[in-house]
């Protein structure tokens, strides 16, 4: 047992004796607790340091420092964040199994997918989902929206927090629902909730819808984390294409 493991162990237990529950749902808890700390304690560190490009640097050193965390208690990211899908756990249907063989680049075409399907749905209810006008954000925030926030919430969201509830015994829908749920929180400011405004109410729902899509497509693929960032970064560069084309700007250069 790791050291780090072995310290907390009596703790471990006796959380799982409070709230009857097995260890590995106190380590589902702790984990996304940890998570949620650690990325306020890079904020704060990436403020203090006066970096630029604060959103790329402390979700990288967020997510460096939960991933060091899991392994320091044991769970290293090989066994949670796979680079490769699990043959496996591939849907059976053929869509899955050709999207298996076209390997993580397969998650562009999902992502324009997504986007159509909410932009249709939304235009026959009757909801304005055309993303407020903005230009190509500069280079630091560029790779923080494309790269790096796709990285660490897919890291995150996905990989870790559902294989960690199917690992306590949990069901594959809760697991699903249980992290779209929890995206989808994570983003949206919580004094924007509080104000019960519609425009946050839509954020919610639009975050959650793609935090279901994302996690049905990472289950469906055996676990693949390649390629929901792939679809997830694909995402956010088509809504990041409509906003500059509102401003005349259609070219990031």
């Amino acid at each position: 047992m790791p050291p780090l493991r072995e310290l907390f162990a009596p703790t471990r237990a006796a959380a799982a004796n409070l709230f009857q529950v097995t260890p590995a749902w106190v380590d589902a808890g702790l984990g996304s607790i940890a998570f949620v700390l650690l990325n306020a304690a890079a904020i704060a560190v990436t403020q203090a340091a006066g970096l630029e490009a604060e959103g790329a640097v402390y979700r990288l050193l967020g997510l460096v420092a939960f991933v060091a965390l899991q392994a320091a208690i044991g769970l290293p990211p090989q066994e949670w964040a796979r680079l490769r899908a699990d043959p496996a756990r591939v849907d059976s249907s053929p869509f899955f199994q050709i999207t298996y063989l076209g390997g993580p680049g397969a998650g562009v075409t999902f992502a324009f997918g997504f986007g159509i399907a909410i932009a249709l749905a939304a235009q026959l209810l009757g909801i304005d989902w055309v993303p407020a006008p903005r230009p190509w954000p500069e280079l630091p925030q560029a790779v923080e929206l494309l790269l790096i926030a796709p990285l660490a919430d897919e890291a995150f969201f996905r990989a870790f927090l559902i294989s960690a509830i199917e690992r306590a015994g949990g069901s594959a829908t809760m697991a699903l629902l249980a992290s779209a749920v929890a995206y989808a929180a994570y983003q949206v400011p919580v004094r924007e909730l509080l104000l019960l405004s519609e425009q946050a109410s839509l954020a919610l729902l639009l975050f959650q819808l793609l935090g279901l899509f994302l996690g049905v497509l990472y289950q469906r693929s055996g676990g693949s984390l390649p390629l929901v960032f792939v679809s997830h970064a694909t995402f956010n560069a088509l809504v990041t294409a409509l906003r500059a084309a509102q401003v005349g700007s259609t070219l990031p250069f």
